[in-house]
């Protein structure tokens, strides 16, 4: 039975899976994948690399030391995490109609960070990373001067249409009753954008979209054992710990939410040392 069980293979996980591997916990981490949304990177026609900090990069030394290492992973996605007197039980989610396995540890992290929610429009799948991007506060700052249609309606957008404006961008909400029907692009880049607005469709030329609809965090799993927040977020308190001792949460799957790398790797990290505290003490 490992002592930890880190849930999740994005930058959050990783990190903390990497130093439970190097203070020689015994730890499991379960995945369906490595990396998370670092697998997607960004392209844009015309930008200098060195104006890009690569999450990815970092994320992908972490997994290959941790290779380099021989850590246990575990691919697959938790169905259920429940508590059992002192110790956790973790549901892995089975496949063609067969049960899947339960594991077992005496302390959980949770990082399975959140799940964009999709425009549902033509080209939407063509031009993701190539013209429609998911984080104004990851690439505003490469849009001086140009002109940029954030889509969503929430806290979310009008937080990215601030970020790129203040970086010099050209800024476009829909406005009520207008919504988006499609993008159009050629060569991996958008050109513009239909929109179907009270008097019929129009066309807006733009360099640039950004999804920013409310994402849906991804904490299913311990819906029921840990406090969640109105969004679904689970909430933590500054050393990663949710309401449940002995499970802890850390990226973008806890309120403290911001889908930026180095804040994910910080806080898995950190998620790490109260978890290790934590099994100390026990």
């Amino acid at each position: 039975m490992p002592e930890l069980i880190v849930v999740g293979g994005g930058p959050a996980g990783l990190t903390a899976a990497f130093y439970a591997v190097r203070r020689r916990l015994e730890v499991l981490l379960v995945s369906p994948d490595r990396g998370g949304k670092t697998r997607f990177q960004l392209a844009l026609p015309g930008f200098e690399e060195h104006r890009v900090i690569r999450g990815g990069e970092l994320v992908s030394r972490f997994a290959r030391e941790l290779e380099y290492l021989g850590y246990p992973l575990r691919s697959g996605s938790v169905e259920r995490v429940s508590a059992d007197g002192d110790r956790f039980r973790v549901l892995l989610a089975g496949t063609a109609g067969t049960a899947g396995e339960e594991l077992t540890a005496r302390a959980v992290i949770l990082a399975t960070g959140c799940r964009s929610r999709r425009l549902g429009v033509p080209g939407e799948a063509e031009l993701f990373q190539n013209g429609l991007y998911g984080s104004a506060a990851s690439y505003a700052h490469l849009f001086l001067d140009k002109s940029v249609l954030v889509a969503g309606d929430g806290p979310r957008a009008r937080s990215a249409a601030v970020e790129l404006a203040a970086a010099g961008a050209k800024v476009r909400l829909l406005q009520w009753g207008e919504r988006l029907t499609a993008l159009r692009g050629a060569a991996g880049a958008v050109e513009a954008v239909l929109t179907s607005p009270a008097g019929g469709e129009s066309v807006l030329r733009v360099d640039g979209v950004f999804n920013e609809l409310e994402p849906l965090p991804a904490s299913g799993p311990v819906a029921g054992l840990a406090e969640l927040d109105g969004s679904g977020y689970v909430r933590v308190d500054a050393r990663c710990r949710s309401s449940r001792p002995g499970l802890f949460a850390a990226g973008d799957v806890t309120d403290v939410h911001r889908e930026q790398v180095l804040v994910a790797v910080g806080e898995g990290a950190k998620a790490f040392l109260s978890a290790a505290e934590y099994l100390e003490g026990r």
